[in-house]
């Protein structure tokens, strides 16, 4: 994907991945992206090679240049089908065609469209017949015709929201044909079993909501039935409630009677809208005899759950058949702490009636307001569309990032009423911007302090107040800092950080924030000196030069060895043989914290992992990584605390390699006492 997105979703593969990227790009999911490979008529795509007038698949995709000339003829073949293994794709991903079974006994049809395809008419001759899928979209939901050849079966797969809303044979539901055997929903796709015939399948979106409706209406009367209220008072609201809901499925069926037969769309409509006045009285009704005492309120809210739902599939079947379209109208741009933005909530109506009725509502986040600018309208004409407009106020504290917004858009007739969701992203920008960073002094020491200094600019309209904080690699630490900055003022902020006095000489980023977002961050870079030789050291051992090695007890494995690199003597253990070592005794601060000061030599781009011991312990696992090329040096250091070990003033230093990357190369090392 990363690579697709890198070069403008275009084809970059040749003979042996062409005819798996858009097989691969279904199986994770991504068929729109297959559609927009397919589709591309500039260099590189098939439409490329469509639009230099070929009728046959190019042995390059350029094997004419977008100037009109023919690259090298050694390589150029006209007729050249690896990159038509497309084709394939084409047949089972977008008119759906494979064989389930050998010799297409069995058949899977499952047609995926996509955008920027309209309709698809395949035939396959089989040892059975043709095999014929035919899609379209053009005209609304999708139509699919169907052969299947005597003696074979096949799996229809349709996209669709549920089971009732695929039909078959000029709108009838599929459960009435005797042909068409349901199989199951399977995210998103309702799966069938058909035999041997034509068949002309049709997804009825508004059908689907109702059946929908339907289904959970029975589940509710089964729920209602099962009730166990006792007394006589119980069993008057057990009937009352199963009245209720029998009305319900009733107008509920009624409408789906309508629908299925293809009634005009206002007659439906007006059965739907019976049927939501039925849910909302069965609604109020649970409520009431939770509020008396009459059911549980577990029992009432599992009710009301199901009602929920039921009122949202029908509101959803309204919209569809009276043609109304609800949306949340939000700013594109960021906004700013403390800022008061409008939105609206909008409905398109397409249908041929008014809207009446109309009402809108908007929820907000925690901390903000949302109130209605002027007297919304409250009819949509047929052919209109209206907006309800709102003020949001943005919190001065605003967290940074998404704030979702969302609300709904209702209107009444036949005494029902549907409800549209609609929802909306505002994306809230930083009050505060850092705009620059700098850090004194040019470099720092361990355990010296080194300033950081944060230009802050307040964006907003509002006083912005908080804290500037620090973060970098471990050991790297400051308390934040607190600023107030009026609004559309600067102020410089400073923070102090104490340089770790395990560190490794060379530049190191830190971030400083006022907040959690990238949008709220911005590097700053502390340079750390290691100063060699030291000002002050108890020791100093010369690695690789004889003398001072041998006056400080150096042994070594077998494989060690000395020589120069990178300007300086130095002592390996030798990366070929992993596990090698060398050790040597050094003075020490018999009562004080001290550092061991590294200088480490390369011969390129490595990483260095090893352990530092003293007198037999661990104390320090070295992982040193360096990326400038040839030779050089690096500079690093550790803290050692005073203990038991250090008490006698001498300790015995080990350097042993523990073979997962390159070796350790000394050239020096300094014991430096810490105030």
């Amino acid at each position: 994907m990363q690579t697709l997105e890198r070069r403008d979703y275009h084809l970059s593969t040749g003979f042996l991945g062409v005819d798996g990227l858009l097989p691969a790009l279904t199986k994770a999911g991504r068929t729109d992206i297959a559609y927009r490979l397919l589709q591309h008529e500039d260099y590189p795509s098939w439409g490329y090679e469509i639009g230099k007038g070929a009728t046959t698949i190019w042995e390059r995709w350029n094997s004419i240049n977008p100037d009109g000339t023919f690259n090298d003829v050694g390589m150029n073949s006209f007729n050249h089908y690896a990159y038509g293994a497309v084709g394939e794709w084409m047949y089972r991903t977008m008119a759906g065609v494979s064989a389930a079974e050998p010799g297409y006994r069995k058949i899977t049809i499952a047609p995926e469209p996509g955008d920027g395809v309209d309709d698809v008419d395949y035939s396959l001759q089989t040892p059975y017949g043709t095999v014929r899928s035919a899609w379209a979209t053009d005209d609304g939901p999708m139509t699919l015709d169907v052969t299947v050849p005597a003696n074979t079966t096949a799996e229809v797969r349709i996209p669709a929201a549920n089971r009732w809303a695929v039909t078959e044979g000029g709108g009838s539901p599929i459960e009435d044909s005797e042909h068409v055997e349901f199989v199951r929903e399977d995210e998103g796709v309702v799966v069938l079993e058909v035999g041997s015939g034509d068949y002309s399948f049709a997804v009825a979106p508004a059908l689907g909501d109702l059946g929908a409706a339907r289904a959970e209406a029975a589940a509710t009367a089964a729920q209602v039935s099962s009730l166990n209220l006792d007394g006589p008072a119980g069993r008057a609201a057990k009937r009352d409630l199963a009245k209720r809901t029998a009305l319900l499925r009733g107008e509920i069926s009624g409408a789906w009677d309508l629908a299925a037969r293809d009634a005009e769309e206002e007659r439906v409509a007006e059965a739907v809208h019976r049927a939501l006045a039925a849910a909302a009285n069965l609604d109020r009704a649970v409520q009431m005899y939770a509020d008396n005492g009459m059911v549980t309120e577990a029992t009432a809210a599992g009710l009301r759950d199901r009602l929920t739902a039921i009122e949202k599939s029908l509101s959803r079947a309204s919209a569809r058949l009276v043609g109304a379209v609800a949306v949340l109208q939000v700013p594109g741009e960021e906004v700013l702490p403390g800022d008061v933005v409008e939105v609206s909530v909008r409905v398109d109506n397409s249908g041929k009636q008014s809207l009446k009725e109309v009402a809108s509502s908007l929820e907000v986040p925690d901390g903000w307001t949302a109130e209605p600018v002027g007297a919304p309208a409250d009819t949509v004409p047929a052919g209109g569309q209206v907006e309800h407009a709102y003020e949001v106020t943005v919190p001065e504290d605003a967290a940074v990032g998404p704030a979702e917004l969302s609300g709904e858009l209702s209107y009444s007739r036949s005494g029902g009423t549907a409800g549209l969701p609609v929802g909306g992203t505002l994306m809230v920008g930083p009050g505060v911007q850092i705009t620059a960073t700098s850090s004194a002094p040019a470099s720092a020491d361990g355990g010296q302090t080194a300033t950081i200094s944060a230009t802050l600019h307040n964006r907003s309209d509002v006083t912005q107040r908080g804290e500037l904080s620090l973060t970098g690699p471990a050991g790297w630490s400051a308390e934040p800092v607190g600023y107030e900055i009026p609004a559309g003022q600067d102020a410089d902020v400073d923070v102090e950080v104490v340089v770790p006095q395990t560190v490794v000489a060379g530049p190191v980023s830190l971030t400083v924030a006022t907040g959690a977002t990238p949008a709220e961050q911005a590097a700053a870079t502390v340079t750390v000196g290691l100063a060699t030789p030291p000002s002050e050291s108890t020791d100093h051992i010369d690695l690789g030069e004889a003398t001072s090695e041998t006056a400080h007890g150096l042994t070594a494995s077998e494989r060690s060895g000395t020589n120069q690199e990178a300007g300086l003597t130095r002592r390996y253990t030798h990366s070929s043989y992993p596990g090698g070592w060398f050790e040597f005794d050094a003075a020490v601060p018999a009562d004080g914290s001290f550092v061991v000061r590294i200088v480490e030599t390369f011969d390129g781009a490595r990483r260095k992992t090893y352990d530092v011991e003293l007198d037999g312990q661990v104390a320090r696992s070295v992982d040193l990584t360096r990326t400038g090329g040839g030779q050089g040096a690096m500079t690093h250091q550790f803290l050692v605390e005073p203990s038991a070990l250090t008490a006698d003033g001498s300790v015995r230093i080990r350097f042993r390699d523990t073979g997962a990357d390159y070796d350790p190369s000394v050239a020096d090392v300094w014991v430096v006492p810490v105030a």
